[in-house]
């Protein structure tokens, strides 16, 4: 925690050295407002970004007030627009009613900028990208507070020419089209090469595609605090000056992170970290101090994975440490969602303490369990999700403390169909991490369609591990769909009753059903499928579904057929001829 003589320094630093908080910027998603009708997308840009950070401005100046922090300015960042727009913008001119309704809304929460109005097109461009761009000129003259940016190239895939020349021109027509007003325009616009993931500090700021759907960032301005700590050694040795601005630097992010706590606390936005609190760096105070506490064989040169060594968690006291340094951690922040990584496995079982060398493995499990369960304890509400080289601890014991788990790295659809199958007779879904990769599948190299990976992932807790920026602009729709499936899904899938249909490692046909009965509404059925074999001259196959009540009709919620539950249970469901490897379907009726 901050102690007093941090709070003065910070005083000091603040009163004399002109420290400041140059900007809190809420990220805000707008993935879910995707929409194919311009008008109902942008009603929906309007509300989300309105209702999630109508209490910005009044925050950030609250904490301003309370902790004598002068915060400069409060902004928001959304997803790149060009990918948010793609399906409803025909004209660049669409692109500039979007700019209307950021700056709107910017202007309702009554914030300084809001970023985002923007293209990646390192690589190259879709037609959707090249009309935000061209829509440039006139949505940074028509309105007040948007600012936009481009990426145009990157150390990796080089410089996009194309886009390189268009911007050009562009940037001469915003000085143009805000000739009357200064060519602020130009001011408000940003052409640079290397985007990160995620960028939230203006005027090239975006919403990273990889975050939450909101996040807070805040950035601290501190070049005459560093200033004057470089004059206080000046003429001392590189070492030292190395040193001098390491714990400077901390310092000016000290403010930063109470800042971010606070802001993250008061606006209700949730935010995790990943952590690997059994590994630990040779090149660390901790190994220095403490080279003992590393699992490592006398007489032999360690194994090394990652660059990491394990700890020996079999000792009390370094339970107790790490314990302790992670407390330290999620006290400080409103963390509320916690990735425990153990990414390595156990080499060198050797503790330095035990005589019995025989039950290390075990004395090292309960420690873990020991840490585990007073972290759950201090922290009742903190969701853990557990992971061990995908599927080393998926068992009962770790469940108990992170009832989100990996069962398995390999992310393969093909694969994940029996692993996700043998994993249902012991786990329930809930439980399941279950992604949608890249393909070719880095693993396998297998390629299989997206909507079949996006099915396969839907029977856990289903995520994305995946470039969105290499995807094609169908495929981006497409997963903007899988999404707005999943989410109406999500009831059945996490607590619906789960049948298995066939057996994948014996039937060319995988398939999987969920029942949920709710009370307040009428049942619904998921039904999936994915066909792992195809042949030539292929004949209709059918799937015969469980759990259904043999006289009520149930409708088929895509195509509206309707069928009793004696048919779909005795006859089964009908499945389409058609040509294609790994071809998936999924069905959703509800009982009428």
């Amino acid at each position: 925690m901050i102690n007093m003589q941090e709070v003065l320094e910070t005083n000091n630093m603040i009163a004399h050295e002109k420290l400041d908080v140059r900007t809190i910027t809420m990220g805000i998603s707008l993935l879910d407002c995707v929409d194919s009708d311009l008008a109902k997308m942008n009603e929906k840009i309007y509300n989300k970004i309105t209702t999630y950070a109508k209490d910005l401005v009044s925050t950030g100046d609250a904490i301003g007030r309370e902790f004598g922090v002068p915060i400069v300015n409060k902004r928001i960042s959304v997803t790149p627009i060009a990918l948010v727009g793609g399906s409803a913008c025909k004209k660049s001119e669409d692109f500039v009613e979007i700019a209307k309704t950021l700056d709107k809304a910017a202007k309702e929460v009554g914030v300084n900028f809001i970023g985002g109005y923007s293209a990646l097109v390192s690589k190259g461009m879709t037609p959707a990208e090249e009309l935000l761009i061209r829509s440039i000129p006139q949505a940074l003259a028509c309105t007040d507070r948007v600012c936009s940016s481009i990426n145009v190239g990157s150390t990796k895939t080089g410089l996009n020419m194309d886009a390189v020349r268009l911007m050009g021109e562009m940037v001469v027509a915003t000085a143009e089209a805000t000739k009357d007003n200064d060519s602020l325009g130009c001011a408000k616009l940003v052409v640079f090469c290397n985007a990160p993931d995620d960028n939230p500090f203006m005027a090239g700021a975006f919403h990273g595609v990889t975050e939450a759907d909101a996040i807070i960032n805040v950035g601290v301005s501190g070049p005459g605090v560093v200033k004057t700590a470089l004059e206080k050694v000046r003429g001392e040795n590189f070492e030292v000056l190395c040193e001098t601005i390491k714990k400077t630097a901390f310092k000016i992010t000290r403010v930063g992170q109470l800042v971010a706590r606070e802001a993250s606390k008061r606006l209700g936005v949730k935010f995790g970290i990943w952590i690997e609190p059994e590994m630990v760096s040779e090149d660390s105070d901790l190994y220095r101090k403490h080279p003992d506490w590393a699992l490592t064989v006398p007489g032999r040169n360690p194994v090394r994975s990652r660059n990491q060594l394990v700890l020996d968690f079999s000792r009390k006291e370094v339970v107790d440490e790490i314990y302790d340094q992670i407390c330290k951690v999620l006290d400080q922040g409103n963390i509320e969602y916690v990735k425990w990584d153990m990414n390595r496995s156990l080499m060198d079982v050797y503790s330095s303490v035990t005589r019995d060398q025989g039950r290390v493995l075990h004395d090292y499990v309960l420690g873990l369990y020991d840490f585990l369960e007073r972290l759950v304890q201090r922290y009742p509400n903190l969701l853990i999700e557990g992971c061990s080289g995908g599927g080393g601890r998926f068992d009962a014991g770790m469940m108990y403390y992170t009832p989100q788990i990996w069962c398995s790295d390999n992310t393969d659809a093909i694969d994940r169909l029996r692993i996700q199958y043998g994993t249902s007779f012991g786990y329930p879904v809930s439980v399941v991490g279950s992604h949608v990769s890249a393909v070719p599948n880095h693993q396998t190299g297998r390629k299989t369609p997206l909507h079949t990976r996006g099915v396969v992932a839907m029977s856990g807790t289903f995520g994305y591990e995946l470039n969105l920026m290499k995807l094609s602009e169908e495929e981006k729709q497409e997963i903007r769909e899988q999404i707005a499936e999943y989410k109406s899904y999500a009831p059945i899938i996490q607590n619906g009753l789960y049948y298995r249909l066939s057996n994948p490692t014996t039937e060319e046909i995988c398939a999987w059903e969920f029942v949920h009965t709710d009370e307040k509404e009428q049942s619904k059925v998921l039904l999936n499928i994915v066909m792992q074999v195809i042949h030539g001259n292929m004949t209709v196959n059918y799937v015969k579904l469980q759990g259904l009540e043999e006289t009520a009709v149930y409708r088929e919620e895509k195509s509206g057929k309707r069928y009793t539950g004696a048919a779909l249970m005795y006859g089964g469901m009908p499945l389409p001829i058609e040509p294609g490897e790994y071809q998936a379907y999924q069905y959703c009726f509800v009982k009428e």
